[in-house]
């Protein structure tokens, strides 16, 4: 078995796998109010295989943000849109714990309340800058903390800690490293105080401990974890004697029984892995730049119990998938880790994603001009959604626009991808959609061509949810294209109601408007118009209750795999009995 398949241990829970992903800041928060956006419900549901997700850096209190965009969970919106969050996750079996991240001096005050300016264990600026929302400025020097204000900051990491769970979090983690306020607490670069906190490597280290004790006293210590960096020197924090430093707080942190360490590689020449490791009574995660060989040698020698795995992570949602399967890794994009928007964050491919499969036709003509193919995968416009298709209805309309019939009508830029009406799951949302969430059961018509295939791109009012008692099935063999275009009639062909219409197939059977003996009709002036779908989403909800409660009937006459469809229209075209056929994509 390949090591990271293995299950382990950490803290009150199993790992499904070794596998665990990085916390990295992404930036794709509301600036003004931290909530995380609803692309971060697609972000972390997209890679909820692993064996623990380890979010972004999070703001435990106001004081605490450090960069543009970055979530926060210290109000009622936080936590709520959190729990949106973590509900995602669990729902595909995962684990995720929240990552505290307060920046102390790595900050602006731009950034913070009132244009406050940042607190730090000792008024020494960092070197460098921080980019803000009107670009990058210059690090300030910070204020130091008074004695008397620290533990009100220790009160912060337990209020957020309270607030994680609230929000539905498996656990939390204190981010100590990359130069953040715990870290600049520990090293002596960054503290020269003369009270209880600074001084000595034990006071230097009382602030991590401090607020460990604190985030133990309300989640417990199996739900606490801690990430360590010695040496990194991010954020120009720098430690006179870091290897003495780290050992004395990885024997403090041994007694604690925490769920795990969590160190992270840096370009130190001594290997802190090796020197750390035999010092902590507990889970050992690792990582740092590791790719597939190197997490996957780790684990097997036994040195960490999970490997760590960030910028892979971040480019491939399924990297356990492709890890397994020795497949291609998708290449991080570097220049949009922090930009907002989706564009780099929730589109990166998926195996099955990169597999996009649609029934198409290259030419007018029979059964044998309809083909499987290989499409490339939708984008996604403001004011649509994009749907995994789990099951599409077959419509007359497939074979009268495959022979051809409909061609002068309704010209085609072949190859199309046949098909109108779909049922499936939300998987991500144009910037503009409020009425749809990631995950929300949909169906129907597209008003056009194109549902046959795995994933398709909606506009979102010609769809409405899937009642939880309805089936895929039965919501794709709805004729809501049939239904319609019977409305149509009243639009384009000015009917009026009370009076009759003969709607008539080749058989002399009612059918379709899709029929040629009606197309041969259409007004002067509105030519083609009785094709055109203009769905109601209002109708097309209350047709779909009306199925569910059983008022109305669905009749599926058979169903079928992409593979079968082609011959399923044909018979569709034929003649198949009372029904509809409906082509099952999963």
């Amino acid at each position: 078995m390949n090591p990271l398949h293995e299950t382990t241990r950490i803290g009150r829970y199993t790992l499904r796998n070794r596998l665990v992903m990085a916390p990295m800041t992404r930036s794709r928060a509301d600036e003004t109010s931290g909530v995380p956006s609803e692309l971060a419900v697609q972000y972390y549901a997209q890679r909820a295989e692993a064996g623990l997700i380890l979010t972004e850096g999070t703001f435990p209190a106001p004081m605490g943000k450090g960069y543009v965009r970055t979530p926060g969970i210290h109000s009622v919106e936080q936590i709520a849109a959190w729990k949106r969050i973590t509900d995602a996750v669990h729902a595909k079996g995962g684990l995720i714990f929240l990552q505290l991240m307060h920046t102390g001096r790595i900050s602006h005050p731009s950034l913070l309340p009132d244009n406050a300016t940042p607190v730090a264990p000792s008024a020494i600026a960092a070197e460098g800058k921080v980019f803000t929302a009107s670009g990058p400025q210059d690090f300030v020097v910070p204020r130091a903390l008074e004695t008397a204000e620290i533990p009100g900051i220790v009160e912060e990491y337990r209020t957020a800690t309270h607030h994680a769970l609230e929000a539905g979090f498996d656990g939390v983690e204190l981010h100590a490293a990359s130069g953040y306020l715990p870290e600049q607490f520990l090293s002596s670069g960054t503290n020269q105080r003369t009270d209880r906190y600074g001084g000595s490597l034990e006071n230097r280290a009382r602030f991590i401990l401090d607020v460990l004790a604190a985030m133990v006293g309300e989640a417990g210590s199996d739900r606490v974890g801690i990430k360590i960096a010695p040496e990194m020197g991010f954020n120009s924090v720098s430690d006179a004697a870091p290897q003495e430093t780290y050992p004395y707080l990885v024997q403090r942190l041994s007694g604690l029984k925490l769920a795990y360490l969590h160190v992270a590689r840096t370009k130190s020449a001594l290997d802190y892995r090796a020197l750390l490791r035999p010092l902590f009574d507990g889970p050992f995660l690792h990582g740092g730049g590791l790719d597939r060989q190197s997490g996957e040698s780790l684990i097997a020698d036994g040195r960490p119990d999970a490997a760590v795995f960030g910028s892979l992570y971040l480019a491939n949602p399924d990297l356990l998938q492709r890890l397994s399967t020795s497949a291609p890794l998708n290449s991080p994009d570097r220049d949009t880790f922090y930009s907002a928007g989706a564009n780099g964050y929730i589109d990166y491919p998926t195996l099955d994603e990169a597999n996009n499969r649609a029934l198409r036709i290259h030419a007018y003509g029979a059964a044998d001009v309809v083909s499987t193919d290989q499409i490339d995968a939708p984008s996604v416009a403001s004011d649509e959604v994009l749907v995994r298709v789990h099951a599409a209805g077959i419509n007359g309309f497939d074979w009268k626009i495959r022979d051809g019939i409909l061609q002068d009508v309704f010209p085609l830029r072949l190859p199309a991808t046949l098909g109108i009406e779909l049922a499936g799951e939300v998987i991500g949302i144009g910037s503009g959609v409020t009425q749809f969430a990631i995950g929300d059961r949909v169906m129907g018509t597209l008003g056009g061509l194109g549902a046959y295939a795995n994933r398709v791109a909606v506009a979102a009012d010609k769809l409405t949810r899937v009642p939880a008692n309805l089936s895929d099935t039965d919501a794709a063999a709805i004729p809501v294209a049939a239904l319609t275009a019977w409305q149509a009639l009243f639009d384009a062909g000015e009917l009026k109601r009370g009076q009759t219409a003969l709607i008539h197939g080749a058989d002399g059977r009612i059918v379709s408007t899709a029929a040629p003996e009606i197309a041969t009709q259409t007004p002067p002036g509105k030519r083609g118009v009785w094709f055109q779908m203009r769905v109601d989403a209002q109708r097309l909800a209350e047709l779909a209750e009306d199925v569910a409660r059983g008022d109305l009937q669905v009749t599926v006459s058979e169903i079928v795999e992409l593979s079968e469809a082609a011959a399923a229209i044909e018979r569709n075209k034929t003649g198949h009995g009372p029904g509809k056929a409906v082509i099952k994509f999963r």
